[in-house]
This record gives C-alpha cells, sequence and structure tokens, in this order.
C-alpha cells in the first residue's frame, strides 16, 4: 500500500502522451515553474477540449450510461511560481475558438451557423454561467490563475459539483423563472496562492470536503511537491524551441475544438461515447477495488476516504482523456489507464497529506523540524545558545504554541542529540547542540515511459 509519507517522488510526469510531455518541457523551460504545477494545467487544457466532444462509459455499465470527460484541477502555489504564465501559454487555441477563427466548414447541405462562444471563464457567477449555458455553449472551462476570485466571492459549491458532474442545471431566476438547461460539461483549473487557500480552509474547509467539490479535484501542493524540469528530457537551447514543441499540443487542442464547434452548428451532433477495451476495464476495476477494499477501509487513509472512493471515477475520465487526446480511436487502451491510475495515485497522496492526519512518528518529525528551524533563527537574537520554553509557546510557530505538540518536538530533537533541555531558576530552557541529519530522500528508480 503507497504511504505518501514515506514514498515521496515527483509528478509521473513518464506517464504522459509525447504531445502532453513536450508541452510540459516547453512551459516549464520557458517560464521556470515546476512539473507539479505546470502538468494540472496541461490535463485540465485537453479536459476542456475532448469534454465537448466525447463521454466515457463505466465499465459493465449500460450503454446509455455516460460519464463526463470534465476534469478539475487545483493548484496551490506561492506567488512568484509562475501560475499566470503557465496558465497563458496553454490557453491560446480557447482564445481563438472564442475569437470564432477555429469554426470548422459544414457540409453544402447545412447552412453555416454561429459556432462560437466565451470557452474561459476567469471571474464567474452561478448566474452568468448559466447565462452562457442558455445561450447554446455546451462546454466551458474554467481558467483561473486567481482562484481566490471564486473562494472569496462567487463560491457555489453545489453548483460547482454539478459543473462536475454534468448535471441538469435547475435554476430558478426571480426576473425569468425556472430555468432548465441538460447536457453540458465544464472543466476547471483553479490556481491560487498558499495563503489564500488556507485561509478559505480554515473558514470553510469542513464544507468544502463534505460536500464533495474538494474530492472532485485533484489537487496539487506545488511548494510542496515541485520538481525540477527537464528531468527526462531537455532540449536545445535554439530560438523557437519552445514553441516547436507545444505547438503539437496546441493543434491537436484546435482540432478537438473545430470538432466541437461542428457539433454545435449541427443539430444531430452528438459525443461520441468511449469504451474501456476488455484489458483495460479489468485494470481500471482491478484499482477501483483496491481503493475500495483495501485503501478506503486502512487506517492510513480512513480520514481521506472521501478523496479515495473518488479516485476510481478521476481515473476513468482522466484515462479517456489521455487515450482521446493521443489518438482519437474510441476505444480507451490498457496504457492509457495505466497511465491514469498512476497520476491520480500521486494526487490522492498530495490530498492525504494535505487534508490527512499523519502518523506520529511523522508528525513528530515535521514538527521538530519546524522547532529546530525556529531555535536557529531566534537563538541569535535571545542569546547566545539557549531559549526558554515559554518563550516558544508565545513566539514559536502555531504549530508548536501547543504545549503537547512541544513536547513531541523536544522528544525528538532530544533523542536526535540536537538539542539538551536545562532548568536555570524554575525554568526550563533549550539548548541547541548540532544540526540535525539531513532528511532520506524517496524516489522510484528506474521510471520509464508508458506512451510512445
Amino acid at each position: 500500500m503507497f504511504d505518501p509519507y514515506r514514498q515521496i517522488y515527483s509528478y509521473p510526469v513518464e506517464a504522459l502522451p509525447k504531445r502532453m510531455g513536450d508541452a510540459l518541457y516547453a512551459v516549464t523551460g520557458s517560464t521556470k515553474a515546476s512539473e507539479a504545477l505546470v502538468v494540472p494545467i496541461i490535463l485540465s487544457a485537453a479536459a476542456a477540449a475532448v469534454q465537448g466532444v466525447a463521454d466515457v462509459q463505466k465499465p459493465y455499465s449500460c450503454h446509455e450510461d455516460r460519464m463526463p470527460t470534465s476534469m478539475f484541477f487545483a493548484g496551490i502555489a506561492s506567488s512568484g511560481c509562475r501560475k499566470s504564465s503557465a496558465l497563458k501559454q496553454v490557453q491560446g487555441p480557447f482564445e481563438e475558438f472564442e475569437q470564432g477563427l477555429l469554426q470548422a466548414p459544414l457540409d453544402d447541405a447545412c447552412e453555416a451557423a454561429e459556432a462560437s462562444h466565451h470557452f474561459l471563464l476567469e471571474e464567474a457567477t452561478e448566474q452568468g454561467v448559466v447565462d452562457l449555458f442558455r445561450s447554446g455553449a455546451k462546454s466551458l472551462f474554467y481558467a483561473l490563475d486567481e482562484g481566490a476570485l471564486l473562494f472569496d466571492k462567487r463560491l457555489d459549491v453545489a453548483a460547482l459539483c454539478k459543473r462536475f458532474d454534468g448535471a441538469t442545471i435547475r435554476h430558478t431566476s426571480r426576473k425569468e423563472g425556472a430555468i432548465f438547461v441538460t447536457d453540458t460539461r465544464a472543466s476547471m483549473c483553479m490556481l491560487t496562492q498558499g495563503v489564500t487557500f488556507d485561509r478559505v480552509m480554515k473558514k470553510k474547509g469542513d464544507v468544502l470536503v463534505e460536500a464533495g467539490l474538494l474530492p472532485r479535484m485533484l489537487m496539487s501542493f506545488c511548494s510542496d511537491a515541485s520538481a525540477p524540469a527537464g528531468r527526462f528530457f531537455t532540449p536545445a537551447a535554439v530560438p523557437g524551441q519552445y514553441e516547436a514543441l507545444i505547438a503539437p499540443f496546441h493543434e491537436r487542442l484546435r482540432s478537438l475544438l473545430r470538432q466541437y464547434a461542428r457539433s454545435l452548428a449541427t443539430p444531430s451532433g452528438k459525443r461520441q461515447l468511449l469504451i474501456l477495451s476488455p484489458q483495460a476495464a479489468n485494470l481500471w476495476t482491478a484499482f477501483a477495488r483496491e481503493m475500495e477494499y483495501e485503501y478506503a477501509s486502512s487506517s492510513l487513509w480512513r480520514d481521506v476516504e472521501v478523496f479515495v472512493r473518488r479516485a476510481p471515477e478521476h481515473a476513468l475520465r482522466l484515462a479517456a482523456v489521455l487515450h482521446y487526446f493521443s489518438s482519437g480511436d474510441t476505444q480507451v487502451s490498457e496504457t492509457a489507464v495505466q497511465a491514469a491510475c498512476r497520476v491520480v495515485m500521486w494526487h490522492l497522496g498530495q490530498a492525504k497529506r494535505a487534508f490527512g492526519e499523519p502518523p506520529v512518528e511523522i508528525r513528530a518529525q515535521q514538527l521538530a523540524g519546524m522547532l529546530y528551524d525556529y531555535l536557529v533563527r531566534a537563538l541569535p537574537v535571545a542569546g547566545p545558545s539557549r531559549i526558554s520554553r515559554s518563550q516558544v509557546l508565545r513566539c514559536g510557530p502555531p504549530e508548536l504554541r501547543k504545549a503537547a505538540h512541544l513536547n513531541l518536538a523536544l522528544h525528538s530533537l532530544r533523542n536526535a542529540g540536537q538539542i539538551s533541555v536545562v532548568y536555570q531558576k524554575g525554568k526550563e530552557e533549550i539548548v541547541l547542540i548540532n544540526p540535525p541529519p539531513s532528511m532520506l530522500s524517496y524516489g522510484i528508480p528506474g521510471a520509464q515511459r508508458l506512451w510512445p
């Protein structure tokens, strides 16, 4: 069983199809953003393009049991991590669609129709989204480089959950009465700063988790899990190298958006139904059973059970996106499912580390690191070699201002021989001895690409 505290590794970029992998290296190379930030941007853009033309069928279900290929991603990164720059490099084809530049020619028998609409949502109220769908749009992309706008002012949890599910919109307006819209799709790439996300979680974190919005998102905490760009491929430093790498990705987005535009202009236009091959269906079923019977029931994962139970659905949708974006074939391959499961497991580890409770020994290690960092900073001000326990409780990091947490950190550092505790005039003082040993790093050796 995967342990996200002891098996920390970089984003499984080798699981991406070639066009997505090349786009990743182009964006990371030109912006210096981390892979953990850029990959969700690329995947959400691919899902936004695929969702308008294809749905996926859950294995061993009836033919009409369609599931959207929409995906919700959230990237949490500090200021200066190049969120806006990375997102801007990916969304160009969507802007072309909005300008009417990607309307595909229709047959002579069909009259030309206006097949473009506002596609990218940056600041969107629920009423504005409903009006877009009512005007004829069937697919939208929440592309938010400042997710604080959605969190702070316009967060409609129930409505966003319905957008992810592709549910029928039942909206009541005082002026227009009941509004009824069916068969709509929406994907999301929500990027926000860590301080904003922490503030929102303190106010309404329980609601966001229990209502199902955060479990519907594949989350990436980029400051915690970032990895240097170009681990598998470093392009030559020549003019136009990044444009050439990302061009096939953009062209595939344009092709899918043209296909979507054609369906809007054709009254009988329907989405294709993607079906898993027998081998892919067996692999996905095994993954779903593992999530249900092993992960969801284990003591390590029980506190994030709602995220675990969403993992099979995320894997199914992502497999459909990876396959259709790569080949356009309607039978999803085993390779796509395998790649999707790896990506989803990485995001599941992120959710566990963010929302779950770590084991006692891991928590002690985390608190010990916080205490040592604080001692290194505070001792030159407080004195040559020691600091009082009361000062740590008053002025230390918030996590260490609880006596139980401080005791756990002190016990861990004392056992490691990094500090000693002395008593002087009835006061407990902490004496720094040596720097702590370096943390062990964990990785996946010999990672190989899944896609040709």
